[in-house]
């Protein structure tokens, strides 16, 4: 099962590709396509009208390739939508807090007992950071020494300012997060965890020395000297390292079918780090098995979800 967060189908009235919430993907085999759904998603503060309705209801019956097409709200549906839904053959779901009990939903055959907060209880994560830390730059032409504060500008090759990191601070600091992710499961940081120390009711271990270069200049990202503009080569971090464990917070939902209120999906949502990463715990109704699944933007995701792919077994 492939799910697209912000997908593009192809609607042929209008005679092109236009956008949908959610697409689900159900394959039986290889290449063999078993359903193909699309989920239009609302979020406002009252419930979705008539107009609102209809106009998505006509949306997606020009995208004959679908299988399946529904609206999902987090503020439910007047009774004038509910009736225009029906008649256009678009399931209608409810999306909202899960406050009932995970049994009451999923059956006398779920191991999980009690609230979705007490029954999934997921209140931290572990994470690698740097905990002390010098940096050194390399520029391409550039000079053998400077310095780079945070707020210092960068550049494209075309001399325009960068629109992705646009002060060496934003740079440095994804560079941090490259270089934990490549070093969290190589020694000797997967061996600080395996013997980790409880100096407070938090993990602990003790900080150990680190040096590790980052090579950057694919990114072509310059700075300006006054002999003009050169690349970032690479960025050595020199420092110690160690790992944490910090607080994690999680929300619960559950989609409901608004025809007859039955459960039709519940998840548990918790936020990670960077906050650009999320995992979540998904649940179907009649099936004892849970799946985890990481959601992870990307930058190009930060203003719109566009092709954000899930894979979800």
């Amino acid at each position: 099962m492939e799910v697209i967060v912000g997908d593009m189908v192809m609607d042929t009235a209008a005679g092109k590709q236009r956008d949908v919430d959610v697409t689900v993907t159900v394959e039986v085999e290889p290449g063999k396509l078993e359903g193909y759904l699309a989920y239009e998603v609302k979020h406002e503060k009252g419930p979705i009208d008539v107009v609102t309705v209809e106009g998505l209801c006509a949306k997606l019956g020009d995208m004959p390739q679908l299988t399946s097409r529904a609206i999902v709200s987090t503020s439910g549906f007047t009774e004038g939508a509910r009736k225009k839904a029906t008649a256009r053959g678009v399931e209608l779901y409810t999306l909202e807090p899960w406050k009932e009990p995970v049994e009451t939903f999923f059956g006398e055959g779920c191991s999980l007992r009690g609230l979705p907060s007490e029954a999934v209880q997921i209140q931290r994560q572990i994470l690698l950071i740097w905990e002390t830390h010098y940096t050194y730059t390399q520029a391409v032409g550039g000079p053998e020494k400077f310095s780079t504060p945070d707020e210092l500008p960068l550049f494209t090759a075309k001399g325009k300012l960068h629109k992705k990191y646009k002060t060496f601070g934003e740079f440095r600091q994804s560079i941090f997060m490259r270089s934990t992710n490549v070093l969290f499961g190589l020694p000797p940081a997967s061996a600080h965890l395996s013997a980790p120390k409880h100096g407070t009711d938090l993990l602990q271990t003790p900080p150990w020395p680190m040096t590790h270069t980052i090579e950057t200049e694919r990114d072509q990202i310059f700075l300006r000297f006054e002999g003009g503009l050169c690349p970032i080569a690479s960025i050595t971090i020199t420092g110690t390292m160690a790992w944490r464990e910090y607080p994690s917070n999680s929300q619960q939902f559950v989609m409901k079918n608004v025809a007859d209120g039955t459960p039709f999906a519940a998840a548990i949502v918790m936020g990670g780090y960077p906050s650009s990463v999320q995992w979540a715990i998904v649940m179907a109704p009649g099936s004892a098995k849970m799946n985890i699944i990481k959601i992870e933007l990307a930058e190009r995701h930060i203003n719109a979800i566009r092709g954000l792919k899930l894979d979800i077994l």
